[in-house]
C-alpha cells in the first residue's frame, strides 16, 4: 500500500490533488521559499504557534496545513498523516534547493552558527543570489546571509581599495624617480659622445699630417744616401761593399718603417670603422685622409724599389771588381750609367722636395680643417646644453605628475574614509533593529565605487552619511556631513551636469530633514525648495543618466517630494492655505506620473490641473498623503474649495497597519477564527484615518463616487473593503483608484453598445494550472455583449497582435495565467509568454488616427494591479502608459469560480444605461457579497478599476 500510493504518488495522483497542494505552494517563487520553511517548522516541530501572517493564510490555502485550537492558542499542523508522508524532509531540501540557488553555502553557513566568514557570497554569485532574492519574502536566515554577504564584500572591497592605493602611490613615485635618472643619464651620455668624438677628429686629422711628412722626410734621406753609395762606389770596390752594407741596413731599417706605417695604417683603418653616423663631414675629411695615406704607401714602395735598384748596383760594382783588371772598360761605361742614375736620383729628389711641400699644404689644410670640426663639436656641445636643459624640463614634468599622483593618492583615502564612514553607520543602524536604514546605507557605500566624478561620488557619500547620522540621531554630525557635500558641490566644476543636480537634490533634501528635526522650519522649508527645484531642472529625457545613480534615483525623488509636500503643509495661515493645497495637489500628481514613467523623465508642475467637476460632479477625490510624522488627505469636492485633514501618526505605524490587513484579507480562514475581528479592527482603523473626518461633508454633497490618489503603498489596500463598524465602504460608494486625475479625457465616454476582444486559456501551458472556469467566463460574457473570442490553441502572441490590429473594440478582456513580479513580468499566451514589454508595445502600436483608445482592458489574472514603487499599478500601469483609459485588475491571486460570477455580474450591469464601471463593479462586489459561500474580501475585494471609472 504504502509503495502505492506514498513512494509513486505522482503517477497516482488521478485525479490531481497532491500535485494541486504542490503547485499552490510552488506557483508563486516569490512567495514559495518562504512557504517551504514555514512548512518545515511544522513538518519538523509536529506543530507551531500561528501568528496569524500572511504566509500561514497562503499555505493554509494550498490544503497542506490546518489550524487548529490548543488550549487558548491557535497552532499550525499537517493536515493528515499522508500528507506528512508524501510531502516529507526529503521533498522540502529538494524543493528549496530548487528555489535558493545558494543553498549549499547557505546550509554550511547555518550550520557554522552563522560564524564561518568563508561560507558567505561574494562577487558575481553575490550579484546572482541578491537578483534572484529580489522582491521575495525571504527567510530571517536568508535576509541574515545576504546581509552578512554584502557587507563582508563591501569590508574586503574597502580594504582591496587601500591597498590599490597605496599600491598606486608607490608604483608612481617608483615611475617618477626612473624617469628622472634616465633623462639625466640620457642627457650627460649625449654631450660626452659628442665631446669625444670632436676630440678624435681633431687627433685623426693631427696624426695624419705628421705621418705624411715623416715619410716625405724618410723619403728624402734615402735618396741622399743613395747618391753618397754611387760616389763611394767609383772611388773603390772596399768602399762600395762598405756602402752597400750600410745601403742594405739602411734598406731593412726602410722595410721596417714600412710595416710600422702599414700598421698605423690598419689601425686608422679600424678607427674609421667605428667613427659614428652622426659625424658625415668628419668621415669626409678622413676619407680625404686615407687617399693620402695610401699615396704615402705608394712613395713608401717606390723607396723600397729604388733600395733594391742600389743593391743591384752593388752587385754589378762587385762583379766589376772581380773583373776589374779585365773589363777596366767596362767600368768606365759604368760610371756613365752611375750618373746618369744619379741625374734620375737628383729628379726624384726634386720630386720628393714638391711632395713635402704639398704635404706641409696638405698638413695645414687638416689643422683648418680640424678647427672646423672643433667648432662644429662646440656647436654640438651647446647643443648637448640645450638638451640637458631640456632634461630639466622634463625633471620638473615628472615632479608635477608626482604632485598629481600624490593628490589622487590623498582622493582615494578620503573616497575610502567615507564609504568606510557610511558602511560602519549602516552596522550601527542594523545593530539598532533599522534594518532596511542598514541595508540602504549599504547597497548607497557600495554603488559609490560606480560612480566616476571624485567630488559628486564624495558629496553623494556625504550626504547619505548625514542621513544615516539622522536615522540615528546623531545630529551635529549629520549636519557637519550635509554641510561638508553642499560645499563641494557648490565648488563642483560639473554644475551643470545631470548628476549634480541629481546629487544637489539628495543633500539639500538632506538639510531640510536635519532643520525640521531641530526646529527649523523656516530654513527647512527654504532647503525643500531648493531640492524640489533641482529636480524640475532636470527636464524631461533621463534616460542618459549615469547607472550607478539611476539604482537609487527613484528613492531620491519620491524623498525630496515628500520633504518638500511636508514643509507646504506646514503653511497654516487661512489665506495661504488655498494656493498650498493647490501647489500640493500639482505636486502629488507629478509625482504619481513621474513614477509611473518609470522615473524616465520628470514630469513638471501642471498649473491648470482639471477640476473634478469637469469630470464627474458626483465624484469626490481623495488624495491620501503618508508622512514621516503624519498621514495628510487632500479632499476635493465638486464646486467647493480644496480641503484637508491630517492624523498624527509615524509611517511605521501605517506600514504595519497596512501589512497586516493585507495579510488578514489574504486569509480565507478568517471567519472562524478570531482574525475577523482583528480584521474589521484594522479596516475600522485605516477607515477613520481617511474617510471619517469626510462623511458628513460626503454625505452633504451627494457623492456615488470615491476616486482615490494613493501612492504605491496604499494603492496595493483594496479601499473597498474599509469597513466603518457596520459596512463595508463599497456598500455605500463606488471606488476607483487613478494616479492623476490630469491623465483622464474630460468628454464622457462613447455611448454603448459595447464590442469586446475576449481571450483567455483554460488548458495547462508550460508547467501553469489550468483554468477550468475560463472557458465558462468567456462564454458568459460573448452572450451578454458581441465578441471575438480567442480561447487555448486560437490565443496566440500573433493572434492578439492581429486582432487588436484589424478593429476598433472599446473592450478588451484577459483571462489567463500570469506573473506580476519586479523579476519577471508577463501573461500566458497559448505559444508564449507575452512580457510587460511586447504587451506595453503591442498597445502602443495600434494606429491612433484608425482606432480609437482602448475604453475598458480587463486584466482577469492573478495580481494584475500590485503594484510597486518602480511599476505603480503593476501590469495595469503599463496600459494606462499605452493610451487605455481604464484597466480592471486584482491585487492578489484570485479564485477561479468567484471570478467567473463577478464578471458575469460585471458585464451584466455595465450593458445597462447610465452605469459607470466603478458602479459596475461595485454591483458586481455586492453580488458576492451578500452570497454566504463568497462574502471573504479575499474574493470579491480585490478587484479594482484604475484611471477613467465612468
Amino acid at each position: 500500500m504504502r509503495s502505492h500510493f506514498i513512494d509513486n504518488w505522482e503517477a497516482t495522483d488521478e485525479p490531481e490533488h497532491l500535485k494541486t497542494i504542490r503547485d499552490r505552494i510552488l506557483s508563486n517563487e516569490q512567495r514559495a521559499a518562504y512557504l517551504l520553511e514555514l512548512y518545515q517548522q511544522v513538518w519538523q516541530q509536529g506543530e507551531i504557534v500561528a501568528n496569524n501572517s500572511f504566509e500561514e493564510g497562503k499555505l493554509q490555502l494550498s490544503g497542506l496545513v490546518v489550524k487548529h485550537r490548543l488550549g487558548t492558542s491557535p497552532v499550525l499542523k499537517v493536515y493528515n498523516p499522508i500528507y506528512r508522508e508524501v510531502f516529507n524532509q526529503d521533498w522540502i531540501n529538494q524543493e528549496l534547493a530548487h528555489l535558493r540557488p545558494y543553498s549549499e553555502a547557505f546550509r554550511a553557513w547555518v550550520a557554522s552558527d552563522c560564524q564561518d566568514q568563508s561560507l558567505l557570497l561574494r562577487g558575481q554569485t553575490l550579484k546572482n543570489a541578491q537578483a534572484w532574492a529580489k522582491g521575495k519574502n525571504l527567510s530571517y536566515q536568508d535576509q541574515q546571509f545576504l546581509a552578512a554577504s554584502e557587507k563582508k564584500q563591501i569590508e574586503e572591497q574597502i580594504a582591496q581599495k587601500e591597498r590599490d592605493a597605496e599600491l598606486e602611490r608607490e608604483r608612481k613615485d617608483r615611475e617618477a624617480a626612473q624617469t628622472i635618472n634616465l633623462i639625466l643619464t640620457e642627457a650627460n651620455r649625449k654631450a660626452k659622445r659628442r665631446i669625444n668624438i670632436g676630440a678624435v677628429v681633431i687627433i685623426l686629422a693631427v696624426l695624419g699630417a705628421i705621418i705624411s711628412g715623416l715619410v716625405a722626410s724618410k723619403e728624402v734621406i734615402i735618396a741622399q744616401q743613395a747618391k753618397e753609395d754611387t760616389k763611394q762606389a767609383q772611388k773603390s770596390q772596399k768602399e762600395a761593399e762598405t756602402i752597400a752594407n750600410k745601403e742594405k741596413i739602411k734598406a731593412q731599417q726602410a722595410q721596417k718603417y714600412l710595416v710600422a706605417a702599414k700598421g698605423d695604417i690598419k689601425k686608422l683603418e679600424r678607427q674609421q670603422i667605428h667613427k659614428s653616423e652622426e659625424l658625415n663631414q668628419a668621415k669626409k675629411e678622413l676619407v680625404l685622409l686615407s687617399q693620402q695615406q695610401k699615396q704615402a704607401e705608394i712613395n713608401a714602395i717606390a723607396a723600397e724599389d729604388r733600395a733594391l735598384k742600389a743593391t743591384q748596383v752593388i752587385q754589378q760594382a762587385q762583379k766589376d771588381l772581380a773583373l776589374a783588371k779585365s773589363e777596366i772598360e767596362n767600368l768606365e761605361q759604368q760610371q756613365i750609367q752611375k750618373h746618369e742614375k744619379l741625374n734620375q736620383a737628383n729628379q726624384e729628389l726634386f720630386y720628393l722636395t714638391q711632395k713635402q711641400k704639398q704635404a706641409e699644404i696638405n698638413a695645414i689644410d687638416a689643422e683648418k680643417r680640424a678647427l672646423k670640426s672643433l667648432t662644429l663639436a662646440t656647436t654640438k656641445l651647446d647643443k648637448a646644453q640645450q638638451d640637458a636643459q631640456a632634461a630639466n624640463q622634463q625633471v620638473k614634468l615628472a615632479e608635477q605628475r608626482v604632485q598629481q599622483a600624490n593628490i589622487e593618492r590623498d582622493q582615494a583615502k578620503q573616497e575610502v574614509k567615507n564609504v568606510s564612514q557610511l558602511s560602519e553607520l549602516a552596522g550601527e543602524l542594523y545593530r539598532a533593529n533599522k534594518h532596511s536604514e542598514a541595508e540602504r546605507a549599504w547597497k548607497k557605500a557600495a554603488l559609490s565605487f560606480e560612480i566616476q566624478d571624485y567630488e559628486l561620488k564624495q558629496a553623494m557619500l556625504l550626504s547619505n552619511i548625514s542621513i544615516a547620522y539622522q536615522q540615528l540621531e546623531r545630529f551635529n554630525q549629520a549636519k557637519n556631513a550635509v554641510s561638508e557635500s553642499l560645499e563641494i558641490l557648490a565648488n563642483s566644476d560639473n554644475i551643470n551636469s545631470l548628476y549634480h543636480s541629481v546629487i544637489l537634490a539628495q543633500a539639500l533634501n538632506a538639510q531640510g530633514r536635519l532643520l525640521a528635526a531641530q526646529g527649523d522650519t523656516q530654513g527647512a522649508s527654504s532647503a525643500y525648495a531648493e531640492a524640489f527645484d533641482s529636480l524640475q531642472s532636470l527636464g524631461s529625457d533621463l534616460t542618459s543618466i549615469d547607472s550607478a545613480i539611476q539604482v537609487s534615483f527613484g528613492e531620491i525623488v519620491e524623498s525630496v517630494y515628500q520633504g518638500f509636500i511636508g514643509s507646504l503643509l506646514e503653511a497654516k495661515e487661512t489665506g495661504y492655505n488655498q494656493q498650498t493645497l493647490k501647489k500640493v495637489r500639482q505636486v502629488i500628481e507629478s509625482l504619481h506620473l513621474t513614477e509611473l514613467n518609470n522615473f524616465r523623465k520628470i514630469v513638471p508642475l501642471n498649473p491648470n490641473l482639471i477640476q473634478i467637476d469637469q469630470i464627474d460632479f458626483q465624484a469626490a477625490v481623495i488624495y491620501p498623503i503618508i508622512l514621516d510624522d503624519r498621514l495628510e488627505v487632500i479632499l476635493h469636492l465638486p464646486g467647493q474649495p480644496l480641503q484637508h485633514y491630517s492624523t498624527p501618526l509615524s509611517a511605521e505605524e501605517i506600514e504595519q497597519t497596512l501589512s497586516e490587513m493585507q495579510s488578514l484579507q489574504l486569509s480565507r480562514t478568517f471567519i472562524e477564527t478570531r482574525s475577523s475581528s482583528r480584521l474589521s479592527k484594522l479596516s475600522e482603523k485605516v477607515y477613520t484615518w481617511l474617510i471619517k473626518p469626510a462623511e458628513t461633508k460626503l454625505a452633504k454633497s451627494s457623492i456615488k463616487t470615491l476616486v482615490f490618489v494613493p501612492n504605491s503603498r496604499l494603492g496595493n489596500i483594496p479601499m473597498a473593503a474599509l469597513h466603518d463598524g457596520e459596512q463595508y465602504l463599497v456598500e455605500k460608494y463606488a471606488i476607483a483608484v487613478t494616479p492623476a486625475l490630469q491623465i483622464l479625457e474630460p468628454q464622457p465616454q462613447k455611448q454603448k453598445p459595447l464590442k469586446a476582444l475576449i481571450a483567455g486559456l483554460s488548458e495547462s501551458r508550460q508547467g501553469y494550472p489550468p483554468l477550468p472556469f475560463v472557458e465558462v467566463e468567456l462564454e458568459k460574457i460573448s452572450s451578454i455583449i458581441p465578441s471575438s473570442v480567442l480561447l487555448n490553441q486560437d490565443f496566440t502572441g500573433k493572434a492578439l497582435e492581429n486582432a487588436l490590429n484589424s478593429s476598433s473594440f472599446p473592450v478588451v478582456h484577459l483571462a489567463t495565467n500570469g506573473e506580476f513580479s519586479s523579476e519577471d513580468t508577463f501573461i500566458l499566451a497559448w505559444d508564449k509568454k507575452i512580457t510587460a514589454k511586447e504587451f506595453e508595445k503591442l498597445l502602443g502600436s495600434r494606429e491612433q488616427e484608425k482606432f480609437d483608445p482602448i475604453e475598458l482592458l480587463v486584466l482577469s489574472a492573478c495580481e494584475s494591479a500590485q503594484g510597486n514603487n518602480q511599476r505603480p499599478f503593476g501590469f495595469a500601469g503599463l496600459a494606462l502608459r499605452s493610451r487605455v483609459r481604464s484597466i480592471l485588475g486584482a491585487l492578489w491571486p484570485i479564485s477561479d469560480q468567484p471570478t467567473v460570477e463577478l464578471m458575469g455580474q460585471f458585464y451584466q450591469e455595465f450593458t445597462q444605461q447610465n452605469v459607470t464601471k466603478a458602479e459596475a463593479l461595485r454591483r458586481a462586489q455586492l453580488s458576492l457579497l451578500e452570497d454566504h459561500n463568497y462574502k471573504h474580501p479575499y474574493l470579491w475585494a480585490p478587484f479594482v478599476i484604475i484611471g477613467d471609472w465612468r
